[in-house]
């Protein structure tokens, strides 16, 4: 199962929803900052999800709307998620990301190109640690559950880290910059 799959799923342990009811939950739950999750998909993988039987779908007459389906978690859904969760909090999955693969293949940039691009990727993260600061301060007073109180706290403990290593990368980049001009100059 997908991380988007089990995100899916994941909210319809909350009830019965159609579609656009999810797509508004991952929207006000800020989920696209965590997974992989488009509008687009939604349809797709309940659709897939309904072939496995994994949930079921009704249809809703809306009066003078046009009819809804509304997808329900089916019990072997539940227990598939029930196996996604517990794997991914057991057994960690390594996974490569964009760093990695921009890392992978340093030597095409230049030292001023691979600065001003790390010098951008600091700006995202700063912005997105504010961000999801407010956001976490406005839910908190909202009272939210302790696992989504991990949750923010697991996001923002990441992207600190990530920031720590950004600054010590700027660094080593800076000294190879300054050792290199040296050289040029000496």
């Amino acid at each position: 199962m997908t991380n988007t799959e089990v995100a899916l799923l994941g909210l319809l342990t909350e009830g019965p929803k159609h579609g656009y009811q999810i797509e508004q939950d991952i929207e006000l739950r800020g989920m696209r900052e965590w997974t992989e999750i488009g509008f687009s998909s939604i349809y797709y993988l309940l659709k897939k999800a309904e072939a496995d039987g994994l949930v079921t779908v009704d249809v809703q007459e809306g009066g003078n709307r046009p009819a809804r389906k509304v997808f329900r978690l089916t019990e072997a859904g539940y227990k598939a998620l029930h196996d996604a969760v517990h794997q991914r909090l057991s057994q960690p999955r390594f996974r490569s990301s964009d760093m990695e693969l921009a890392l992978s293949y340093l030597a095409l940039l230049n030292r001023e190109e691979c600065l001003e691009a790390v010098e951008h990727h600091q700006q995202d993260m700063l912005e997105r640690l504010e961000k999801l600061k407010k956001k976490r301060q406005a839910d908190h007073e909202l009272g939210i559950p302790d696992n989504v109180e991990w949750l923010f706290d697991y996001s923002l403990t990441n992207i600190t880290n990530e920031l720590n290593w950004i600054t010590r990368f700027q660094e080593h980049l800076r000294e190879k910059k300054r050792i290199d001009m040296e050289k040029e100059n000496g």
